[in-house]
């Protein structure tokens, strides 16, 4: 029973991190990667601190860090389009528009209804020039 509560206790106070990491967008990297980093060592199995943590990374221009992070995302959950998705953005953000576009087709080829996805998998999430 303690092992149950120990549990229970690690998950809040993980909720508790993610909600401060989140809270730091925008504002501080550092906190928002030190608030990410302890939720995910309160839950391992939580995929929102590696979003999280790849969030501040990439702020603070850690970008191979921050795709790695991303990664540990995708592996943790192979068929969600979710983390798919968010790196096809981070590819965008950082120009590679013919890599986002192969991330944003893999996440429409698990969700093919989502039409922003569809629209994503043909511009690679470049800039219309417009």
């Amino acid at each position: 029973m303690l092992a149950a509560v120990a549990l229970i206790f690690s998950l809040y106070l993980s909720d508790v991190y993610v909600r401060r990491a989140r809270a730091e967008l925008g504002h501080s990297p550092q906190a928002q990667l030190a608030a990410a980093r302890t939720a995910a060592a309160l839950d391992p199995w939580s995929v929102d601190p590696h979003y999280l943590e790849a969030s501040a990374l990439e702020s603070m221009g850690e970008r191979p860090a921050a795709l790695a992070q991303l990664e540990r995302a995708r592996r943790m959950e192979p068929t969600s389009f979710v983390p798919l998705g968010l790196i096809g953005d981070f590819q965008a953000r950082g120009r590679h528009f013919a890599a986002a576009r192969v991330y944003y087709r893999r996440a429409l080829a698990l969700d093919p209804l989502d039409t922003g996805l569809a629209q994503l998998a043909q511009t690679g999430g470049r800039p219309s020039s417009s």
